[in-house]
């Protein structure tokens, strides 16, 4: 007699797949600081006659100040009752004897613009509105910083007026 045995053997393969999904953030924090020209000394312009008034026509009581001689070029901050800081624009009148301040010819920045706090120092071009918008002109610097409090104010390295009757006149609050 024959005995014929058969075995079945059944391989089961499972399969398993896990993907997993990894999302990384990252975040820069960038901490301004001021420059280091900020915590350098300064001269303070806080005369009274250095405010812009804008007069068209002139203003009726017109004392002509200069800031050529007398006037020693360094770092300068406006503070009130001066104002605060050089206009970025031309004056819209000007060449009318204290038309912008007490002078016969206020300052303004030619670049249109004031520096932003952690740029540093920028060099600027200085006009004088006289006979033309940008008459006279001078360079100088900016920088923008911030004191303990919090509040920013802005320096400025001024070179003497080219001659008299030409003054660095601000803007107030």
């Amino acid at each position: 007699t024959t005995t014929t045995t058969t075995t079945t053997t059944t391989t089961t393969t499972s399969t398993t797949t896990t993907t997993t999904s990894t999302t990384t953030t990252s975040t820069t924090t960038t901490t301004l600081f001021n420059d280091g020209q900020c915590s350098q000394g300064y001269n303070i312009l806080n005369d009274t006659w250095r405010k812009v008034h804008y007069n068209p026509g002139g203003a009726s009581s017109c004392s002509v100040n200069c800031d050529s001689s007398g006037f020693s070029a360094g770092w300068y901050r406006f503070m009130e009752p001066a104002g605060f800081k050089l206009p970025i624009t031309q004056p819209s009148s000007f060449g009318r004897g204290c038309d912008v301040c007490q002078t016969a010819s206020s300052a303004w920045v030619k670049e249109g613009r004031d520096p932003t706090y952690g740029e540093g120092v920028i060099n600027i071009n200085i006009c004088f509105a006289w006979g033309l918008a940008c008459g006279i002109s001078n360079t100088g610097k900016a920088v923008a910083c911030k004191d303990n409090s919090g509040s920013l104010f802005y320096l400025y390295f001024l070179n003497s007026a080219p001659h008299c009757t030409l003054a660095y006149c601000a803007l107030g609050s």
